[in-house]
């Protein structure tokens, strides 16, 4: 079900969340632009993307690090859009994880650590 929502305020929920639950070698930051519209969307199914986009992100810090939670307001022909931005300061990945890390089902976890929806979503 669509709804009109604040990205900002599902971004700081989900960022104290991770706060709370991840490891303590983890840290979370947030930039969150003050000018961002409500967005249209399923409230849902965007929980859900900044949530498997933040354990990516925290899987990829295993010696630890921070994930960031950005948005950014834009105008574009008269409509104002919200970007959101999920980083992480993790080793990034080599070419062939990088050409395939959208497929369905595609990971580079052990069988048993991960079903591979995570980027695909």
């Amino acid at each position: 079900k669509t709804v009109s929502l604040d990205l900002n305020e599902l971004v700081t929920r989900t960022a104290e969340l991770m706060r709370r639950t991840f490891r303590s070698n983890i840290r979370t930051e947030t930039d969150l632009n003050v000018d961002a519209p409500h967005i249209e969307s399923d409230l849902a199914q965007l929980e859900l993307v900044i949530f498997n986009l933040a354990v990516n992100a925290r899987d990829a810090l295993r010696e630890g690090g921070t994930i960031r939670f950005e948005t950014h307001a834009h105008e574009e022909n008269g409509q104002r859009f919200v970007a959101l931005t999920v980083a992480d300061t993790g080793d990034g990945m080599d070419g062939e994880t990088l050409r395939r890390c959208l497929e369905p089902f595609f990971t580079t976890k052990p069988v048993g650590e991960g079903v591979g929806l995570g980027l695909s979503m």
